[in-house]
């Protein structure tokens, strides 16, 4: 009998909590048969069990020591044992169970015991590198440390990481468990890489809000400082310029306009005790009083002129 599953990764030595969303009464009576195969055999792609067709299925599985078989809210909760992997061929998709045809595949043991050792403490410690980053990761840290099993350790750590369904399939079909491991560890750095990538385009983001933040508020400040300034001064001293009304009445052409009002914006968030506060308010006052519009000029009548001289 064969169980689809997605986005998994088992591999030999595994227990795993499998949750399988309904079982036919003939796949339930095959489960609690303990003469029977159970293979676990991953999907190309999502599909639902009406629509799964023999070409959805890779061909490398895992064959399955069911443990515990508990029905729940959403089906079923299966405690398994990963066992041996296995080639799937002649898959037969009927209604109520899915079968085919498995032959043992090679298991390929390359790495001595120290080999494996020293692969596991790498793989832990990018784990402790990873965990730091994040909080309330000491559990499942501390779950790797425990591991002591280089598949079982893979495994367990793929579970939690955003491996494609084809990374996650090329960890189950590869033989070697030394380019598993080696394959496995590229994909974790480059997952470690993103994550710190991540971090500091959060950091620098959060960085510039926090400036601009800043910014906004020391701006409200000294508006409001300015404002209980202009408050304090006597009536007789007070000198209230609306620039804003006074430019737009000048008559002005209009890139003089614009770039006056473009230093008003300047002045209205500058401190008045600053240098650069005067020179622009003299800037103003001089662009608001200089003649803008022409004025018509008035014809000479010279016949009025000559009569008026000869009359004298």
């Amino acid at each position: 009998m064969i169980l689809a599953i997605e986005n998994l990764v088992l591999l030999p030595g595994m227990t795993y909590p499998l949750r399988i969303d309904r079982f036919s009464e003939d796949e339930l009576a095959c489960i609690r048969d303990k003469n029977q195969e159970i293979v676990a055999l991953p999907l190309k792609r999502h599909r639902e069990r009406h629509e799964i067709n023999a070409e959805d299925f890779y061909s490398t599985g895992v064959v399955l020591e069911v443990l515990e078989v508990n029905p729940s809210e959403k089906g079923y909760h299966v405690q398994v044992k990963v066992l041996n992997r296995v080639e799937v061929s002649e898959i037969n998709i009927a209604e109520k169970m899915i079968t085919g045809k498995t032959v043992s595949a090679q298991e390929i043991i390359d790495l001595n015991e120290n080999g494996q050792k020293e692969m596991m403490t790498y793989i832990q410690n990018i784990s402790h590198q990873i965990g730091a980053k994040f909080r309330e990761s000491e559990g499942i840290i501390k779950a790797i440390d425990e591991i002591k099993d280089l598949n079982v350790l893979i495994g367990y750590i793929s579970r939690f990481l955003p491996f494609s369904k084809e990374e996650k399939y090329t960890l189950m079909e590869t033989a070697s468990l030394k380019e598993r491991s080696l394959t496995f560890i590229d994909y974790f750095l480059h997952y470690k890489e993103a994550i710190q990538l991540q971090i500091e385009m959060s950091e620098r983001f959060s960085e510039k809000a926090n400036k601009n933040y800043r910014e906004a508020v020391l701006r409200e400040q000294l508006r409001e400082i300015q404002k209980e300034l202009n408050e304090d001064e006597p009536a007789s001293g007070k000198k209230k310029k609306d620039y804003k009304t006074r430019i737009e009445n000048a008559h002005m052409p209009e890139e003089i306009q614009t770039a006056a009002l473009e230093e008003l914006s300047k002045l209205e968030s500058q401190n008045p005790a600053s240098s650069d506060y005067n020179v622009i308010q003299n800037y103003l006052d001089l662009l608001v009083q200089l003649p803008w519009e022409m004025q018509a000029e008035k014809l000479v009548d010279i016949g009025e002129a000559r009569r008026i001289l000869w009359k004298k």
